[in-house]
């Protein structure tokens, strides 16, 4: 196929199909804001949109817009970072029609795709950082794959891991309802962590959350403090909570205030190394809303690695 300068990839499937249905609507919006010279792709299952990312910047696409949810943001960003100097090639614009929209609350994508598709001309460009993380597929193997958001593990991997074996019907309630189902059953874990090259600590966790962005879940505001652009993670330890305490704290989860509650911490590091001390634990790992498989994952920050137009 033949590319032109501003490439579309879209997933039909984001959000339970809602992606899909509103094609020709896209299609009106950027007839009406004068954009008739692109070219688009259609995901058809997963790894696609990374391919394309991929091909479009060999063929020196200069905008990818993204149509889709996170998933879809996250394989394409994958794509993108596995082409040396991609931001300085092209940008990325989003049109968050996905589930959760997590990364689109803290990069400050509108909700509104009338409102992105401006941004393809009118956005300001924005430098982001991004994670590397090398883990353990569910297959064994060790793998490494690229994260813009959030990887975590723990309770929020088993909640993930449920989610995306679930029809998503009911959009972002689904993270609320894949968590209320682990509340009862999930058992606390074992793990032992390692921040930069100067603090190793052993713990028991609910969740141990590896961010750039400040959302998951479905709009969980994990860590308030994380910022996308400082060339830091933020990591969010939820230590041993019992189940009353699980009840009690969950909501501040939503008002962003979980920082501030028992036996959660909040430290600072550009690489993290995550172990179970039980290697027969099978503890799940959530990256970007995707579950990949499990520990041990070790987690670098890439500075300033992709552009996107805000």
């Amino acid at each position: 196929m033949s590319f032109n300068k501003i490439h579309l990839i879209i997933n039909p499937k984001s959000a339970g199909g809602s992606a899909g249905r509103r094609w020709h609507e896209i299609e009106s919006l950027l007839k009406e804001n004068n954009i008739k010279d692109y070219s688009f792709q259609i995901t058809g299952k997963q790894g696609d949109a990374t391919e394309f990312a991929k091909k479009a910047l060999q063929e020196k696409v200069e905008t990818i817009v993204v149509v889709g949810g996170d998933g879809t943001v996250s394989e394409v960003i994958n794509g993108y970072c596995a082409i040396e100097n991609s931001n300085q090639i092209a940008n990325i614009v989003i049109l968050n029609m996905g589930t959760g929209g997590d990364f689109c609350r803290t990069l400050g994508v509108p909700s509104d795709p009338s409102l992105s598709i401006r941004k393809i001309h009118n956005g300001k460009e924005i430098l982001v950082d991004v994670g590397k993380i090398r883990y353990t597929a569910l297959g064994g193997t060790t793998k490494e794959r690229f994260f813009n958001n959030i990887a975590g593990c723990g309770m929020a991997g088993a909640v993930v891991y449920d989610v995306n074996r679930s029809s998503k019907k009911f959009g972002a309630f689904s993270y609320y309802l894949g968590a209320l189902s682990n509340l009862f059953g999930y058992k606390n874990k074992e793990i032992k962590v390692k921040f930069d090259d100067y603090l190793e600590q052993t713990m028991t966790i609910v969740t141990l959350a590896v961010c750039n962005g400040q959302f998951f879940g479905g709009g969980m505001q994990i860590n308030p403090e994380a910022h996308i652009t400082d060339g830091l993670f933020n990591i969010t330890v939820i230590e041993d909570w019992n189940l009353a305490e699980k009840v009690l704290y969950s909501s501040k989860l939503y008002n962003g205030t979980i920082l501030s509650c028992k036996n959660v911490k909040n430290y600072q590091a550009k690489k993290v190394i995550v172990e179970p001390t039980n290697p027969n634990d099978r503890i799940f790992i959530d990256s970007d809303g995707d579950d990949i498989g499990m520990i041990p994952l070790t987690a670098e920050i890439i500075p300033a690695r992709v552009k996107f137009k805000i």
